[in-house]
């Protein structure tokens, strides 16, 4: 794509002295939401060149089918050229007056977790049927040089828990990459955790919610983690016991879901005091290399009981 998300830095104070909408703006904020006013332009304007430019080769697509709980997620594409399709076939058939807000834009160094409100008329381009099109979605930016580029997405990312049906079979290949992680955990080994990792790893602790506006953003890109893990490993010990509760894995077995229920106990090599709790985790996991890796998670993610 030739045409990138980009605003002159000149422009950037004068941004900030108008007062954009939104709290602790940023030069980087103000980058990102250049690039997601773009994206829902390209809608508006039914330039598919113009909102593909905004999304990063290696993306991902879910829908939330209107469930904030991940075990009901679908995928919808796993890479910006399955998206593409998708992409030209809807703006072939409909056509976009929406507007957008973003309640949420949390940066960590090269690392963004967004999450927008899209309200408006969706037309049919044949029959002229109209529809409201009000959608709410999670977005995960990398910046790459001096853009910053959608790389995950969640379509009608609910709000709230619901009902979700019976999980299948866990992948037994993911379940093996969530294995070998516990016990790199449990051996005090923090390269063989640390090498199930992507390099473009963004982690988040979910505070017992399911709304991506109350997480702590934690972890932004593999070295940090590694780092934290050796200084962590080198102090204290773990126990670990993890079950796969869920997993979803695309067609083409490029990216995948999981979803572990987990009983995790800690202590201090030099007391014996033990910390012990529960929690659930969402793991996003893209195959590299011929293997699977974790780019994303969220800890302590809220479901229901």
């Amino acid at each position: 794509m030739t045409r990138t998300a980009r605003i002159c830095p000149l422009l950037v104070p004068l941004l900030l002295a108008w007062g954009i909408p939104g709290s602790a703006e940023t030069p980087e904020t103000i980058l990102i939401r250049v690039t997601l006013g773009n994206e829902l332009s390209g809608h508006r304007r039914a330039d598919a060149e113009l909102t593909l430019s905004t999304y990063h080769p290696d993306l991902v697509v879910y829908t939330g089918n209107g469930n904030a709980d991940p075990r009901a997620w679908t995928l919808q594409a796993e890479d910006r050229n399955a998206f593409a399709q998708v992409l030209q076939q809807d703006l072939a058939a409909h056509r976009y007056e929406t507007e957008r807000t973003l309640p949420l834009i949390g940066v960590r160094t090269t690392q963004a977790i967004v999450t927008s409100l899209d309200s408006g008329v969706v037309s049919d381009r044949v029959g002229g049927q109209q529809r409201r099109g009000d959608v709410r979605r999670c977005w995960l930016l990398r910046k790459v040089e001096n853009d910053w580029l959608i790389t995950a997405r969640v379509d009608d990312l609910g709000d709230s828990l619901l009902p979700t049906p019976p999980s299948p079979a866990p992948d037994t290949e993911v379940v093996e990459v969530l294995s070998r992680e516990e016990q790199g955990w449990e051996t005090g080994n923090p390269g063989a955790v640390a090498d199930l990792y992507d390099e473009t790893l963004t982690g988040f602790d979910g505070l017992q919610t399911a709304r991506p506006e109350t997480w702590k953003f934690v972890i932004s890109g593999a070295e940090e983690w590694r780092r934290w893990l050796e200084k962590r490993l080198a102090n204290t010990t773990y126990t670990l016991d993890r079950q796969v509760i869920h997993t979803l894995v695309g067609p083409g077995r490029r990216q995948a879901l999981a979803v572990t229920r987990e009983r995790v106990a800690t202590r201090h090599r030099l007391g014996d005091k033990v910390h012990a709790g529960e929690r659930n985790v969402l793991w996003l996991l893209t195959r590299q290399g011929g293997g699977w890796r974790v780019f994303g998670f969220c800890y302590n993610l809220r479901l229901p009981e």
